[in-house]
């Protein structure tokens, strides 16, 4: 899918059209229509398709001649439509590192290091994730592989399947995984466990009752389930949808 977003006067800078509701299907279009399930050879065929026109369009841009008058007009992309399960795929990273950054899920734990400015400032790009690639494959698709260098390897597992910087994440997933952290704080404090490893059958209870109590106020105060079984749908995935996290950080529901 894509959307165009704004055009600006490239001289003054001056925005000529905004784009005010771009999620709206009026303006959406399709780039395929695809009637398979998700798979690293899809992903993988698409992105071989289009990026390249992508990046031809970055490159050179579009001259337009609109009554006589010629127009250079200088395109870019943004690919923010993608959720992290593709990200992941694309990116060839294993799960406990950042898209973003160079970080480890353990230091988004880690005070000292939150508290340190710019210590996850966004620097990873797909350039430098291929260029490592390139150096530490053996044959195609097969990187190698040494006792301890997980670190070294930056998370690197697999061959990157896209030449695009995962430099977004898709706002649904951070309603939910948001709404999903607030909980286990919120489970801790109750529970008076302040660390977020829990361990011991007695702890282990005491979390369990805890996380009852806070969603059953939260049920009470503002109507909405979350952290359960999904059993509407019919799988045995968690209430906590994207629509429940919008309500969850919603401004009516702040103060209850």
């Amino acid at each position: 899918m894509f959307v165009p977003l704004s055009l600006s006067d490239g001289a003054t800078g001056e925005v000529l059209w905004q784009n005010k509701t771009s999620n709206s299907a009026y303006w959406v279009r399709p780039m395929a229509l695809i009637a398979e399930k998700e798979n690293p050879d899809l992903i993988r065929f698409v992105n071989e398709k289009f990026e390249p026109e992508e990046q031809m369009l970055r490159e050179k841009g579009l001259n337009i001649d609109h009554n006589g008058q010629q127009y250079s007009v200088h395109v870019i992309i943004e690919d923010s439509m993608k959720d992290v399960k593709i990200r992941l795929v694309e990116s060839g990273l294993g799960g406990a590192h950042c898209l973003m950054c160079e970080r480890k899920q353990e230091d988004w734990k880690n005070v000292k290091k939150i508290e340190e400015e710019n210590y996850f400032a966004i620097t990873r790009t797909a350039e430098k994730t291929l260029k490592l690639y390139e150096e530490m494959i053996e044959e195609k698709g097969k990187i190698v592989r040494r006792q301890n260098d997980y670190d070294i390897r930056g998370g690197l597992t697999t061959e990157p399947l896209s030449s695009s910087d995962h430099h977004y994440i898709t706002l649904t997933h951070q309603y939910i995984n948001g709404t999903t952290w607030f909980l286990n704080i919120f489970y801790r404090i109750t529970a008076n466990l302040l660390v977020w490893a829990v361990r011991g059958e007695e702890n282990q209870e005491k979390l369990k009752k805890a996380n009852q109590a806070v969603l059953k106020h939260i049920e009470d105060a503002t109507g909405l389930k979350l952290d359960q079984c999904d059993s509407s749908s019919g799988n045995t995935g968690t209430s906590t949808t994207g629509s429940q996290g919008r309500r969850f950080f919603s401004h009516d529901l702040r103060e209850k």
